[in-house]
């Protein structure tokens, strides 16, 4: 098919309505071809499933999916093995993927929390740079703060979208639901000592 191919069937996914799953295994689809199909994507929003492991494209392709689900909360697959698309970008597929997969307000309020987390941690000052006495009252903090599920380790960790931060993070990946106010959990965030201040302990 290659990239001719996909730019048809991406122009036919942008007025389509009905298709659900679309299946383009072993098509030769280099990163062009699937720019293609993943633009068509901020325009369909009726696609569920999207195969295209077994063909030639990396991750310059795949940045396009990125960017294409931040505006499509209803594509919960896409299935890219076999291919030279880098384990982090995967990584970060899936969880776009995942968020999706809860509806589109907990994915939503997801990403939200995220933007502000990356916001706060733009404008911090790293570590390295505090003096003892902001040094020792993290510490202090770290002491107070220890998980409320296991009582072994520190809290560590933001439930997401709640923003819950009361727990470590071994605890926070093995709850099906925030211990807290029993919401879902769609993402558990490691904190950086410090960062906790940032999220709720309490309801």
């Amino acid at each position: 098919m290659g990239y001719q191919g996909a730019c048809i069937i991406a122009d036919a996914l942008s007025h389509n309505k009905s298709l659900l799953y679309l299946y383009l295994n072993r098509n030769n689809l280099d990163n062009r071809g699937v720019e293609c199909l993943a633009a068509a994507l901020t325009r369909n929003q009726h696609l569920r499933t999207l195969d295209l492991h077994r063909n030639n494209f990396d991750n310059t392709g795949t940045a396009t999916f990125v960017q294409s689900l931040g505006k499509n909360d209803s594509f919960i697959r896409l299935k890219i093995r076999h291919t030279a698309v880098s384990e982090s970008v995967k990584d970060e597929v899936l969880d776009l993927l995942l968020m999706n997969s809860y509806g589109p307000d907990l994915a939503r309020r997801t990403n939200l929390a995220i933007a502000q987390w990356q916001l706060d941690d733009d404008q911090d000052v790293s570590l390295k740079q505090l003096d003892e006495s902001n040094s020792s009252a993290i510490e202090e903090e770290e002491e107070r703060t220890e998980c409320v599920i296991c009582f072994d380790k520190i809290s560590d960790c933001a439930l997401l979208p709640c923003q819950h931060c009361n727990c470590c993070l071994d605890c926070g990946k093995r709850l099906k639901g925030c211990h807290m106010c029993r919401s879902a959990i769609v993402k558990v965030l490691h904190l950086e000592p410090g960062r906790r201040a940032v999220y709720r302990t309490f309801c």
